[in-house]
């Protein structure tokens, strides 16, 4: 019982007495997933995907890593570049509402 209630948090009702409310592990109590909390969730991913989109084009830009005809990488090169910037004004435009 007390395995169960270390890893996952609680105790499980089954297991407990009837009638009686589950023990959090305090450790894994509070809000963590708070409005507030998954907007820097939020924002941290939408960088990682800007640097990762402008990453993917400068290497397609740079490098013949991936052989291609030339007109599929300059398609690929700009989906990568508009998403990128595209996400970027979402990221923008939500660190600026997130300061109001």
């Amino acid at each position: 019982m007390l395995v169960a209630q270390y890893a996952f948090g609680f105790v499980f009702p089954s297991l407990t007495t009837p009638n009686s409310q589950p023990n959090l592990n305090p450790h894994l109590d509070g809000d963590f997933f708070s409005q507030k909390n998954m907007k820097y969730i939020q924002h941290f991913l939408g960088i990682l995907v800007v640097v990762l989109c402008f990453g993917f084009a400068i290497v397609l830009l740079s490098t013949e890593l991936i052989e291609m005809e030339p007109w599929r990488k300059q398609v690929m090169i700009a989906v990568f570049l508009s998403y990128g910037l595209f996400r970027a004004w979402r990221i923008y435009k939500g660190f600026k509402s997130f300061q109001n």
